[in-house]
């Protein structure tokens, strides 16, 4: 059936009224909320599902997820679930039927497609001739690796003191003009007044 315009409104105002009220006021807000459920089936206007899912068809509560009402998933066989809600004001159970996505059956075939690639393609182990060979390249490496850190360690020294000798040549650079362009006065300043002892 089609409704007017005057019934959508109405509705429109109960649901966000008690949406509005439901953790305020839960007893107004289910009020309205069965308020609602009455008049779309007096009138015979399918709500949709999200309506029906977040009020209670027994005592009209807004269902406020994981405060005043539960969802559980239970599975029906493999490629359907039931989604449970429960009302913990009444103790009123629903179920709704929720279709599973379905699993890709290539991907189990492309994974061992992918080992069969990657065991074909890997190298042969290595030999005593191979592994003296590393060693003796790790070792000339880790010499000038050693080298490197030093020099990298140094010139971040060198660095640091460049940057902290500029913030306390520029804080002093500061603080002389101050005192040049007081100019006159005691050469006192608020901070040195502050000071006890």
């Amino acid at each position: 059936m089609t409704s007017n315009p005057t019934t959508a409104l109405q509705l429109r105002h109960l649901w966000a009224a008690s949406h509005l009220l439901a953790t305020t006021s839960p007893s107004v807000s289910a009020h309205l909320a069965t308020r609602l459920l009455h008049i779309s089936s007096e009138k015979g206007i399918n709500l949709p599902d999200s309506v029906e899912r977040s009020v209670c068809n027994a005592c009209g509560t807004v269902a406020v997820w994981g405060i005043n009402s539960h969802v559980s998933k239970q599975r029906k066989g493999k490629d359907k679930a039931m989604m449970v809600f429960e009302c913990q004001m009444c103790g009123r159970s629903r179920a709704s039927a929720v279709p599973l996505a379905k699993r890709r059956r290539g991907s189990r075939a492309r994974k061992s497609k992918l080992k069969a690639a990657v065991t074909i393609a890997a190298p042969p182990p290595p030999t005593k001739a191979d592994a003296k060979a590393e060693v003796g390249v790790v070792q000339s490496s880790g010499k000038a690796a050693g080298a490197q850190s030093l020099a990298n360690a140094n010139s971040r020294k060198r660095a640091k003191s460049r940057k902290g000798n500029s913030l306390s040549e520029i804080l002093k650079a500061k603080k002389q003009q101050q005192q040049a362009s007081s100019g006159g006065g005691f050469g006192l300043d608020l901070m040195d007044l502050m000071k006890t002892g």
